[in-house]
């Protein structure tokens, strides 16, 4: 991904398609039935794409340890501790900080993620596996056997 795509914001669209770009705000008025939240189109048309306002998620200008994948917040991915203990989790933020949110023995566990975790804009040992909107992502964060797997039952 190019880098100034990083300040892009990723949202879904009401198709349930992922897209990358500038989110604007259409209000509501007697003129326009259309009002909502968009994303640009990366300069392709259609020019602006209507999204879903719940699955906006910010941009944290970091990749997994790949460098393949541009990390966001709500992001499900798995960072390895030492060679044999790993988490999986949500990229979250909250005041200004970047959290590693864990679900262990039914409990969250926030996990604050600090330089130590990071190499030139790399989170060190990461690996990206979906986003909490994404159904199957949250299966894999919950594992094969958990009763969280349908689209309603995913995280908010």
């Amino acid at each position: 991904m190019d880098r100034i795509m990083k300040f892009f914001f990723k949202a879904k669209d009401i198709m349930d398609n992922w897209l990358i770009g500038t989110i604007a705000y259409l209000p509501k008025s007697k003129d326009s039935e259309n009002y909502g939240y968009y994303i640009s189109a990366n300069g392709s048309e259609p020019y602006a794409v209507k999204i879903r306002k719940d699955t906006i998620c910010r941009p944290l200008l970091i990749v997994d340890s790949k460098g393949q994948n541009d990390l966001f917040e709500n992001d499900i991915v798995k960072i390895a501790y030492n060679e044999q203990d790993f988490g999986i989790g949500i990229l979250t933020i909250k005041n200004g900080l970047l959290y590693f949110q864990t679900y262990e023995n039914g409990n969250i566990e926030n996990r604050q993620l600090l330089s130590l975790h990071f190499l030139d804009n790399t989170l060190i040992n990461s690996e990206y596996l979906g986003n909490k909107f994404d159904a199957d992502a949250v299966n894999i964060l919950y594992g094969e056997n958990s009763n969280v797997s349908s689209k309603n039952n995913i995280i908010r």
